[in-house]
């Protein structure tokens, strides 16, 4: 983009922009571009804001919630959007922007560039809902420009239901900050051993198998800590209270900068049952520390096994607790060295 054009990014979530997409944003900012991002508000818009953006609001976008009048009117907020604004193209992310923005741009006659960063629950789970995410995709992704998958997994699904976009490509995720991910010295062997899920509060992120999991290692080796960070989806609040009273995990709310509990952690666990590409398990890697994942597209592609990571089946807490019982086995001279090797093959 030689011209300086004006760029709209419609997407879902603030702190996830602001995480994993604040790199692409001043790629195109330093190019002299204007950038208009559009998504619900929330306060880390005020840092993308600082950084030159600017930004409109869609208060009626639900993320996790099928209802027909609010994705209704947030369709028609996206063509009026493209109708006043103009602009000469528009990136989409997640479900609800690659197929309605896509739907708008298409009807405006802007350039649309989809980017699938997992398949969500809806596609995964199957059933009715499938059917119909996959209708819509079949529709919106006609006329993309460009759509970027972040795993082969994702791609195979796509194209086994039909989906065939104009033009397709897949890339490694949305790639980590180095600069912010930095290798930190491997923690030290104190008998006391401490694995992190770092990420969503739910359901399809493994929730309830990591703590089945931690309930079976506690029993055996006590000293073990289990920690979840994130933030609580899907009413699992009782749930997470209930194994913290228990002393089976520890809690700690969502949080801005990752890195340090990274840095602490011997371990950094990921059991979810899909994603597009983990990019915990890329700072994780980055950071110098060995991965614990499920053997899914996006988790798998991150890790080498036995060298950098140990990987177990998707919803089966007993094999997730085998794999967590012969990390702890592990020599600390190995453990430290497959923090180095995930380094050397997700950094520099």
């Amino acid at each position: 983009m030689s011209r300086k054009k004006l760029i709209v990014i419609f997407i879902n979530n603030h702190r996830m922009t602001y995480a994993h997409r604040k790199e692409l944003i001043a790629a195109f900012l330093s190019q002299g571009h204007r950038v208009v991002i559009v998504l619900p508000y929330g306060e880390r818009i005020e840092d993308l804001k600082k950084m030159g953006c600017e930004f409109i609001d869609v208060p009626m976008f639900q993320r996790r919630k099928t209802n027909i009048i609010k994705d209704f009117q947030l369709f028609m907020e996206y063509m009026k959007i493209l109708r006043r604004l103009k602009p000469d193209i528009v990136f989409g992310f997640t479900i609800k922007p690659n197929t309605y923005g896509a739907i708008a741009a298409r009807f405006n006659h802007i350039p649309f560039v989809a980017t699938i960063n997992g398949l969500g629950t809806g596609l995964a789970n199957g059933g009715l809902m499938q059917k119909l995410l996959v209708f819509l995709y079949r529709f919106s992704l006609k006329s993309p420009q460009k759509v970027f998958f972040q795993n082969e997994g994702n791609r195979d699904f796509m194209l086994a239901h039909n989906v065939v976009p104009k033009s397709f490509e897949v890339i490694p995720g949305s790639g980590v900050n180095l600069d912010e991910n930095y290798l930190e010295p491997y923690p030290n062997e104190t008998g006391e051993l401490i694995f992190s899920v770092i990420g969503r509060v739910m359901k399809d992120k493994g929730t309830n198998e990591v703590i089945e999991a931690a309930r079976i290692i506690k029993r055996e080796f006590p000293r073990v800590k289990f920690r979840l960070i994130g933030l609580i989806e899907d009413n699992y609040e009782d749930k997470i209270n209930s194994a913290v009273y228990e002393g089976i995990i520890e809690y700690i709310p969502e949080q801005y900068n990752v890195h340090p509990f990274i840095a602490q952690s011997h371990a950094i666990i990921q059991p979810s049952y899909h994603e597009g590409m983990s990019n915990i398990l890329l700072e994780a890697a980055s950071t110098g520390r060995p991965v614990l994942a499920s053997k899914v597209h996006g988790c798998i592609e991150t890790f080498d096994e036995g060298k950098s990571g140990l990987g177990f089946e998707a919803k089966n807490s007993q094999d997730l607790a085998r794999v967590i019982r012969k990390f702890i086995m592990l020599p600390y001279s190995q453990k430290a060295e497959m923090g180095i090797n995930g380094r050397k093959k997700n950094g520099t």
